[in-house]
């Protein structure tokens, strides 16, 4: 499908808005990747997902999802042999596994109900034994590893409470001592290179004997450590590469017990990756009050009240945005939609191009149940001001390139839209240039719409087998647009009536 499609439909600001819901880096990530199923069939199994997850958002209790992390590089850190995992990573492992375990837990029950989301639970693993060994080693909020986390380091820990008290006690009496002499800046004990020393005025260090570690901005405090506590904090600095050594120790046990799970828990977090993908749509569903479209290979559309999606997105329920309805396909193939300007013709070339993009992704639609969609292999749409500086063409130029793209690429299985197909050259030129276009899309099968001012299109859409006039209401009286979409009426411009009421 053509790349800028996504661009000029504005689909990329659909799936922004899916991005934006509540979802983990995970299921955002695919969010990203998304693009057009081919297959009816596969286009049906994806709508059947997510219509099976709205029904859980609607009816059911929540959804586990909540907790899910992208633990892939983590992950792959541990293919490489001897490396492992510090504590932050393992915790969130572990956050991972609890969900699996509560989504397969959830589902226990649920299968018959939610047939299509059970395959995906199938391949989500339960590692309640790992997850709980990681929570026993490591505190899930601050990231710490837990002094029970092994009989060693509860000893080494004990050893450093022990320690540090006699040391803290010991520089007690010095401070009480040499601040009754006057050596000391402040009467408070410091710390400087993970060493406790004494805050002592620079004019009094040679009366405290020991190691220099700092000296203040100013120059008037030095930081020293006691000689008489050197050997004391040396044994608490043993002690701390001890402890250290012993959380990686810790640490390397954990890693090993996920390293020896990881291609089952990799599969599991595909699956969960995938199910928090089909969870961010069935919440744009429940936004949108979306509903599951049929799928055929036959080129028949069929829309029933079917909206824009960025305006249903835009205005919630502040604003009544009017439906789109329409059939195309069995009687004819080529629709002219014409109408007054900002009469919402551009819009309906949109709506229905969002739609199919929007099924053909495996999403619901902003339109009623009994919407039925074609799958499409291509989506051609040209709309907008196509005028390209880099290449040195004017407006009507690049209109005609792309329309000669579209003659050259499209088939029976590929939808056309074109706003104001012919425009910007002369009338009649124009008008022939459009006419042949459509013949030959309508000739191959193309479900084309395309949108137009010309009265030599609305006939030949009249006259034409295959092809059909559309327009876009126009309130005589006010002079302003409805918006409602008519099938088999050829629309006017209006220019006289409006340009008649601003004078």
């Amino acid at each position: 499908m053509n790349e800028d499609i996504f661009d000029i439909l504005e689909f990329d600001k659909v799936l922004d808005h899916l991005s934006q819901l509540p979802v983990s880096p995970l299921g955002e990530k695919k969010i990203r990747r998304i693009h057009p199923l081919t297959s009816p069939d596969l286009i049906q199994h994806d709508l059947n997902l997510v219509t099976e997850l709205r029904e859980i958002l609607d009816f059911d209790d929540p959804f586990p999802i909540s907790g899910l992390q992208d633990i892939t590089e983590a992950l792959a850190q541990l293919k490489i042999e001897g490396r492992f995992l510090n504590a932050e990573e393992l915790s969130r492992i572990a956050g991972t596994l609890e969900v699996a375990r509560k989504m397969k837990a959830y589902f226990a029950d649920r299968q018959e109900k939610y047939p299509h989301l059970t395959e995906i639970v199938r391949h989500v693993h339960s590692f309640s034994d790992e997850e709980s060994e990681i929570n026993r080693c490591i505190d899930k909020s601050s990231f710490m590893v837990f002094d029970k986390a092994s009989a060693n380091l509860n000893r080494i820990r004990r050893s450093i409470v022990t320690q540090e008290e006699q040391i803290r006690k010991k520089l007690e009496s010095m401070v009480t001592n040499f601040a009754a002499k006057g050596y000391l800046q402040e009467n408070v004990i410091a710390m400087r290179n993970n060493r406790l020393v004494l805050m002592v005025k620079d004019a009094y260090k040679g009366k405290v004997r020991g190691l220099i570690h700092d000296q203040s901005a100013t120059g008037a405090t030095v930081f020293v450590e006691p000689l008489e506590m050197l050997e004391m904090n040396n044994r608490i600095r043993a002690l701390r590469i001890d402890e250290k050594r012993e959380i990686e120790k810790i640490l390397s046990t954990l890693s090993e017990l996920i390293r020896a799970k990881l291609p089952e828990i990799q599969t599991t977090l595909d699956s969960l990756g995938q199910l928090d993908f089909i969870f961010a749509k069935a919440q744009l569903s429940r936004t949108m009050k979306a509903a599951s479209p049929a799928v055929n290979n036959e080129n028949r559309l069929e829309i029933i009240n079917g909206k824009h999606p960025l305006l249903v997105l835009r205005y919630d329920d502040q604003r009544e945005v009017v439906p789109l309805n329409l059939r195309m396909g069995e009687e004819f193939r080529t629709l002219v939609i014409s109408g007054p300007n900002a009469g919402g013709k551009t819009v309906a070339l949109k709506t229905v191009g969002l739609l199919c993009l929007m099924t053909a992704c495996g999403l619901h639609i902003p339109a009623e149940a009994g919407s039925d969609m074609p799958v499409f292999h291509q989506i051609f749409a040209v709309i907008g001001d196509q005028q390209s500086l880099e290449n040195d063409l004017s407006t009507f130029s690049s209109h005609v390139a792309s329309l000669k793209k579209v003659i050259d690429e499209a088939d029976r299985e590929s939808l056309v839209l074109v706003d104001e197909i012919g425009a910007g050259t002369d009338p009649e030129e124009g008008a022939a240039l459009a006419i042949a276009v459509l013949e030959s899309l309508t000739k191959r099968g193309c479900l084309t719409l395309v949108s137009t001012h010309q009265g030599a299109l609305k006939v030949f859409a009249h006259d034409t087998p295959e092809v059909e006039n559309g327009s876009m209401e126009f309130d005589r009286e006010t002079l302003q647009p409805t918006y409602r979409f008519r099938v088999g009426i050829p629309g006017s411009s209006y220019a006289y009536e409006i340009a008649n009421r601003l004078g």
